[in-house]
């Protein structure tokens, strides 16, 4: 490997030992981090001059159900009392800017995807709720989010929607008058959620001729927490194992946060209609056959959202049953149970772990923030495409210009290994 350009001077011994420790780099746990969610911010305005009343949105919020909530506060500014109809908020707009689809929903409604009119439609319940306001008395109507609906996904861009409400005096309803509030959704890509994930296996019970081992915690392509449980044979004869695909929904000890995991062929995906969790797996059949002193590993992916299910700090147990028998006696079936014991806690910003040594190279997680939060060394260095990209605190901005490449606007991912030069 060569070392991209760091025109500074460093002892050769510590160059050496940062070299030898490249194996161990490859190798040192990483943070899991859940997939990356959406932050929703919204701004309420009156557009239509002449009506005594102003209007404030209110924080969302992610509700039971996954989807996201807010309110629409309308104050009214008059001297004389008035009588506000019962606004519903049932809209699809599609972004201004970007891509994506908004479905909105208010009291009493539900929104779904209609397959034979291709459209989304709204179902309101019929009963009418009018509403009296008094002089700087505020009202506020409920407005929900829906992420998705059938093929509609809400996606990082800005939406505007209009909503007419009407208003009469009292004794004047049969001469209404109405305003217009306009709701303007920003939506960004939220950070995602930085979790450690530890997990420890163990065989249950006696009399199996197993040991079992969970492997290092990384990540899979679609960015989900990923390990691997390693089974080792210690029988004087050959045996057959089961496909076993760890499909399981656990709650966490003490009730908080939700542990969703699949194993090989196996997923998981939140059925909205039904509000229930569906794990579906290939009906494909992988028996494995294990001589005496071998090893299958089977692999285990962590899905920390899942619609409203998500991994929160917590300690979960999975137990996972797999039959095995002698292979040339497919009738003398036993079976091991594996227990996962999953131990989530989140990662603390601008912390490395561990601690690195006061002198020399050290090896250390980084817990997540900015170049600014790094702790006080000589350098810090990271491999990018097999290469070493370096950051000297205080250098010259072209010293560190690759490095900042990598992590634009200085800010370093949870879990980044670095290696810290004091």
């Amino acid at each position: 490997m060569r070392m991209r350009s760091l025109n500074l001077v460093r002892p050769l011994l510590v160059l050496a030992a940062f070299v030898a420790m490249l194996p161990a780099i490859r190798a040192l746990p990483v943070a899991a981090q859940a997939s990356p969610s959406l932050d929703i911010a919204v701004e309420a305005e009156v557009i239509e001059a002449g009506a005594p009343m102003s209007v404030e949105a209110t924080t969302p919020v992610r509700d039971a159900d996954g989807l996201w909530s807010h309110g629409v506060v309308v104050t009214w500014n008059d001297s004389q009392p008035a009588m506000l109809d019962d606004t519903r908020f049932t809209h699809h707009v599609s972004a201004e800017a970007g891509d994506g689809d908004l479905v909105t929903s208010g009291r009493g409604c539900g929104a779904e995807w209609n397959d034979e009119q291709d459209e989304v439609l709204h179902f309101c319940t019929l009963d009418l709720q009018l509403i009296e306001v008094g002089p700087g008395e505020a009202h506020e109507y409920p407005v929900r989010v829906y992420p998705e609906v059938g093929p509609l996904a809400l996606e990082p861009g800005t939406y505007v929607l209009e909503q007419a409400v009407q208003w009469w005096r009292q004794g004047a309803e049969q001469d209404p008058d109405e305003f217009t509030i306009r709701l303007t959704y920003e939506v960004t890509e939220g950070a995602a959620a930085d979790l450690d994930i530890a997990v420890h296996a163990a065989v249950m019970g006696d009399g199996a001729p197993f040991t079992v081992e969970a492997t290092t915690m990384t990540s899979d392509a679609n960015g989900r927490p990923a390990h691997g449980v390693v089974v080792t044979w210690n029988g004087t004869e050959t045996v057959m194992l089961e496909d076993a695909r760890f499909v399981h929904h656990i709650h966490g000890a003490g009730g908080a946060g939700d542990l969703v995991t699949a194993g090989r062929g196996c997923g998981a995906q939140w059925d909205a209609q039904a509000a229930e969790l569906v794990q579906a797996c290939q009906d494909d059949l992988l028996l494995i056959e294990l001589e005496p002193g071998e090893t299958h590993e089977y692999p285990v992916v962590i899905y920390p959202e899942v619609g409203p299910l998500a991994l929160e700090p917590g300690t979960y147990t999975v137990d996972e049953v797999i039959g095995w028998w002698p292979v040339d006696d497919e009738t003398d079936r036993d079976q091991v149970t594996v227990r996962l014991t999953y131990t989530v806690g989140a990662t603390t910003p601008g912390t490395l772990t561990p601690e690195p040594a006061a002198t020399g190279a050290s090896l250390a997680t980084w817990g997540g923030g900015s170049v600014g939060q790094l702790p006080k060394a000589t350098a810090y260095w990271v491999t990018a495409e097999g290469e070493f990209v370096g950051y000297v605190p205080g250098a010259p901005a072209f010293v560190n210009a690759s490095f900042l490449t990598l992590y634009p606007g200085g800010q370093i991912p949870a879990g980044t290994v670095l290696v810290v030069v004091r």
